[in-house]
């Protein structure tokens, strides 16, 4: 299973589109910045620093930069029969599966270590420097930046592995990984009867569990259940996932 990970991983992070895609994303990224500090005309404060990168690491990077990830992760799967292909070989479903989930963070969390990268150069450049709590905010919130699209992945990869038709499964790995769910519980907790306020069924959803155990880790506060909530949302895409591949018939 392990050289299966790694045989997929290192097809997935030389693919030429997705590099091209990181490239055009860290130019992005260097670039707000840097007309940022050209503007501040040598007012650029760390604070700025971490507001800019803030956003591209929140806003960019878990929504855009991972959903290319995700197609990559995918695609050539489907195109070229390499789960048939891993099958064939003795893997079982089960391990397809978490290898899959395992390879598609892993690219993902390859990206945000070329980020704090480019992040440590453009750092260099406007000559600022973070204080430590603002290095640990930024480190804590990239690892959720990740979290995030990973457990997204694994909510969607039910439908995946059962269609495994890439538009569809785009379409939804998108409504995951912005929070659809959230903002669904959110107006049935709004819209239906009183009692429905009190649960506040949103903070449920896979997303609001990752942003409070992240902002959790960030202020240095615990809270059990949003934990257990995360690991529940691995534990039920998996089992789903499962479900739904274990008696496909596959085309070899």
């Amino acid at each position: 299973m392990f050289n299966y990970i790694l045989a997929d991983y290192k097809r997935v992070i030389s693919r030429i589109p997705r590099i091209i895609a990181l490239v055009i994303f860290e130019a992005i990224f260097a670039y707000v910045v840097l007309d940022k500090w050209r503007k501040a005309t040598g007012n650029f404060t760390s604070v700025a620093l971490v507001e800019n990168s803030d956003f591209i690491f929140s806003f960019l990077f878990a929504y855009a930069m991972s959903l290319v990830d995700f197609v990559h992760s995918f695609s050539y799967d489907f195109n070229a029969k390499t789960i048939q292909v891993a099958l064939g070989i003795g893997i079982s479903r089960l391990q397809v599966i978490l290898a899959k989930l395992i390879q598609t963070t892993l690219v993902i969390f390859t990206d945000l270590l070329v980020t704090y990268g480019v992040f440590g150069i453009l750092c260099a450049i406007t000559g600022t420097t973070l204080a430590g709590h603002q290095i640990l905010y930024l480190i804590f919130n990239g690892l959720g930046c990740v979290l995030l699209p990973s457990l997204s992945v694994c909510l969607v990869m039910p439908l995946v592995f059962r269609v495994q038709n890439m538009p569809m499964s785009m379409i939804a790995y998108f409504a995951m990984v912005i929070g659809i769910p959230s903002i669904v519980l959110r107006w049935i907790t709004r819209l239906g009867p009183a009692f429905l306020v009190r649960l506040e069924l949103d903070r449920l959803a896979h997303d609001s569990c990752v942003g409070i155990v992240v902002n959790n880790v960030i202020t240095g506060n615990f809270q059990l259940m949003p934990l257990i909530g995360v690991i529940a949302w691995y534990a039920i895409g998996i089992y789903m996932t499962w479900l739904c591949f274990r008696k496909m018939e596959l085309d070899f």
